[in-house]
C-alpha cells in the first residue's frame, strides 16, 4: 500500500498548480474528492480541528489555501528532489495555519457554520489604467 492509498486519494492528477474555475466537471469532482480526503487526513494527523472547521469547503480562501498545501504535499510525495522537502512542507503548513488564523478566520466552530458576508471592494481611483 502506498502513501496515497493510506490517505485515500488518487495519484492520477499531477502535482501541479491549477485553477478551480478552469477544471472540467470530471476533474473538478476528482480534485474535490482528493482534496477533501487530504484535508480529513491532515486534520486528523496533525490534530488541527480548531484551525480548520468542518465547513472549510464553504469558504473560498480555505479551499485555495488548502489546495495549495495539497499540491505541495503531492509534490513532496511524488518528486522528493530535496532532502529537506518535508521540512519545507511543514514550514508551509505552519505558515498556512497562521494565515488561516490571522487573515481568513471564518468565525466558524466545530459545531456552527458562519456564512461569510461578501467582501466589499475598496474604492479605486478610476484614473488607474484598466479600471472601469
Amino acid at each position: 500500500m502506498d502513501d496515497f492509498e493510506l490517505v485515500g486519494i488518487t495519484n492520477t492528477i499531477p502535482p501541479a498548480p491549477f485553477r478551480w474555475d478552469l477544471l472540467n466537471d470530471g476533474d473538478h469532482l476528482q480534485y474535490s474528492q482528493d482534496l477533501a480526503r487530504f484535508v480529513d487526513w491532515l486534520v486528523t494527523r496533525y490534530r488541527i480541528q480548531r484551525q480548520i472547521p468542518p465547513c472549510w469547503w464553504r469558504h473560498g480562501a480555505y479551499v485555495e489555501e488548502l489546495s495549495a498545501l495539497f499540491i505541495a504535499w503531492r509534490g513532496v510525495m511524488e518528486i522528493p528532489d530535496r532532502p529537506n522537502s518535508w521540512v519545507v512542507w511543514h514550514e508551509e503548513l505552519a505558515r498556512l495555519l497562521a494565515r488561516l488564523r490571522d487573515h481568513w478566520n471564518t468565525g466558524c466552530t466545530p459545531d456552527h457554520h458562519s456564512e461569510s458576508p461578501p467582501s466589499a471592494r475598496f474604492s479605486v481611483d478610476t484614473d488607474w489604467p484598466g479600471v472601469t
